[in-house]
């Protein structure tokens, strides 16, 4: 059993991996968005879900 001060902070802990989650999922589609606007097959082929941050 939780306390509600741990379910809070659970709760909390899922919400920012969630959001850390998110935000590398749009940096990685504007990365490819700006690639493909530029025509560049190479930026689009170097965007990976593992690399970097």
């Amino acid at each position: 059993m939780l306390t509600p001060e741990e379910m809070i902070k659970l709760t909390t802990a899922a919400l920012d991996h969630i959001e850390r989650i998110y935000k590398r999922s749009w940096d990685r589609k504007d990365a490819v968005a700006d690639a493909l606007e530029n025509e560049d097959r190479e930026g689009v082929e170097a965007v990976a879900w593992l690399s970097g941050a």
